[in-house]
């Protein structure tokens, strides 16, 4: 798989998903637990159809105002009563990892994909200096939001997932978050023969578009 580092002009999760949105051509889309739809609007504008798969039930009467198919549970299950080669695009507003069955989730999200169509999603960066803070503190995970859950799997370990499933190329988004000191784990990593740049540790997520 072929995979690039691309540049992101916004500087929130929700802006940068809605800017990767705004990059894609689809007719027909799957949002995995899209809520109120609002990153949406996009699509909603262009009379793109639309079908959401949603874990929360307290979300479930909302995705029905836009959506054409609204899925329901809490593992890949539901999506196994979709054609294969239904969608242009599948949109992940939450951490792409968290999920209960995230291999088989993702093989799901492959499988209902058209050729040259596009996973997008983001995963949270094990290697942010701000979680590796907290780790050390046995405070768990640093932040928890709307947009990614508390489950981490690393960026490496998730583009070895898609490129073994057969996504041909990926583009990967790193939004930082300037403020965050990162300069001693910058430091002791210049020590490795392999040091991680310093724009690793101020990542607080990564974002993904993976074409099949």
């Amino acid at each position: 798989m072929k995979i690039s580092e691309q540049k992101l002009h916004s500087k929130d999760g929700f802006g940068s998903i809605k800017e990767l949105i705004a990059t894609v051509s689809c007719s027909h889309a799957l949002a995995v637990n899209p809520r109120a739809g609002d990153y949406l609007q996009t699509l909603i504008e262009r009379n793109t159809i639309i079908d959401s798969f949603v874990s929360d039930d307290e979300w479930i009467s909302a995705a029905k105002q836009f959506s054409e198919n609204v899925y329901t549970g809490y593992s890949s299950k539901p999506l196994l009563k979709i054609e294969d080669a239904t969608y242009d695009a599948i949109i992940v507003s939450e951490d792409i990892g968290y999920a209960d069955d995230c291999d088989a989730m993702l093989k799901e999200y492959f499988r209902l994909l058209k050729p040259k169509g596009a996973l997008l999603g983001g995963i949270f960066n094990i290697r942010y200096a701000g979680n590796i803070n907290s780790f050390l503190r046995d405070k768990g995970l640093y932040e928890k939001n709307k947009l990614c859950g508390s489950g981490l799997i690393s960026l490496d370990g998730l583009l070895e997932r898609l490129g073994g499933l057969g996504f041909c190329s990926a583009d990967v988004y790193n939004l930082q978050d300037d403020g965050e000191d990162c300069t001693a784990y910058t430091a002791v990593s210049n020590k490795n023969v392999k040091p991680v740049a310093q724009e690793i540790f101020s990542t607080k997520i990564h974002f993904i578009q993976a074409v099949k």
